[in-house]
């Protein structure tokens, strides 16, 4: 995860959840982020269309019953970060080549998905700290 700096609470004008590598906002998005922690790209929201095409494909590469068994969740264009993930790849290569992480995620599906762990966030309990905010 990325450090921050002490920040004081009436200056703030937003939370999301940083991850070293993605930004998952509180809605589902995904902003891919460099080693340093500078975003690459905007962040992708989930009433994004572009990625119907990869959804539909990883749909099929998978099977829905594989993702509703494993993952009680279907990938959909914008509301799921795999096929916003997926089109970022596609897309937007050189990008997805600057993306580096470690990640325990459905194995499987990543491995049918064809990406690497290390292109994804850690899993994170909700209540753990990633950062402060000052009075």
């Amino acid at each position: 995860m990325v450090a921050s700096p002490p920040i004081l609470l009436c200056r703030v004008q937003g939370i999301s959840i940083l991850y070293r590598r993605y930004i998952f906002s509180v809605t589902t998005g995904v902003v891919p982020v460099a080693e340093d922690g500078r975003p690459l790209w905007p962040q992708i929201l989930s009433v994004d269309g572009r990625s119907h095409k990869q959804a539909r494909e990883i749909r099929e590469r998978v099977a829905e019953e594989k993702f509703l068994r494993e993952t009680c969740n279907l990938p959909v264009s914008g509301g799921s970060s795999l096929c916003s993930i997926l089109w970022i790849r596609e897309n937007q290569p050189e990008i997805w080549n600057a993306t580096r992480h470690d990640l325990t995620w459905n194995r499987d599906i990543l491995a049918l998905a064809e990406i690497p762990k290390f292109k994804l966030p850690p899993l994170m309990q909700s209540y753990h700290r990633v950062g402060r905010i000052l009075p």
